[in-house]
């Protein structure tokens, strides 16, 4: 059901399919009109393939072209003066981070099903039920092993000790900040 909904709400997407930014900024009332334009144009050619269509075309085309140019370029214009002002530090990281989220492939989901199968769209609930399936039987937590606190001064390290921890060492191994080395 919940498939059915996504598909129908969301749409498919096709795999190995480029991701296409459409830079809503762009389309403006003068590019989209030269746009479709072009696409007439094009449309006419098609239909009837002669020099006089051709070269129509290639004028709406050259115009298209300067028109994106032209609302690219005055968009950009307004970006830098915004960024050139004292906020502009601060819109700099929300515009990169805009355009991360626009990579990213697909959005962050935390939903999961509890144990009667009804998905959790709740941080907290999606939290407590993860914390109640790693708590069962299968995933066991042994205590942690724990020496009775010694009372009174530390013992020195005797040469017996640090003999027997240097065996366990490889050769050949960088020193530690103890600056000891194992070819003693």
């Amino acid at each position: 059901m919940i498939a059915e909904v996504a598909r129908s709400e969301l749409g498919v997407t096709k795999a190995n399919r480029r991701k296409i930014d459409k830079q809503t900024w762009l389309w403006t009332d003068e590019v989209k009109q030269t746009v479709r334009e072009k696409k007439r144009l094009y449309q006419v050619y098609l239909r009837s393939k002669t020099a006089d269509n051709w070269s129509k075309y290639r004028e709406a085309r050259r115009t298209a072209k300067k028109a994106v140019a032209v609302a690219k370029a005055a968009h950009y214009e307004v970006i830098n003066k915004e960024l050139d002002t004292r906020d502009g530090k601060r819109l700099v990281y929300r515009l990169v981070n805009s355009q991360k989220r626009q990579a990213e492939d697909v959005e962050k989901f935390h939903g999961i099903n509890d144990e009667h199968g009804q998905l959790l769209m709740d941080y907290g609930k999606v939290r407590e039920r993860w914390h109640d399936y790693f708590s069962t039987e299968e995933f066991i937590h042994l205590p942690v092993f724990q020496l009775p606190p010694t009372h009174g001064p530390v013992q020195p390290i005797t040469v017996e000790e640090t003999e027997a921890a240097l065996e366990q060492m490889k050769s050949g191994k960088a020193t530690g900040p103890d600056d000891v080395a194992v070819e003693l």
